[in-house]
């Protein structure tokens, strides 16, 4: 499974927390940005990728609700 990474950016063109992981699927949408801000695509990734193969909570996270959102970057 393909993985799609976005970045929360600040005004100063900073990338900031949280991060949001989706599955990279036709159904996924991006859901509501929890400080309501904009989502940045910052990259895909694989599920095997080891920023993201660690996360247990995150893979569960993935299964039942198609995203995950981190406080920061994995």
């Amino acid at each position: 499974m393909q993985i799609l990474v976005f970045v929360t950016e600040d005004d100063a063109g900073h990338s900031t927390g949280p991060t949001l992981f989706l599955t990279d699927d036709r159904k996924s949408v991006l859901p509501p940005h929890p400080r309501a801000l904009e989502w940045k695509y910052f990259a895909t990734i694989s599920e095997d990728d080891e920023l993201f193969a660690s996360n247990v909570g995150g893979k569960q996270a993935l299964d039942m609700e198609g995203f995950y959102i981190a406080n920061k970057l994995i």
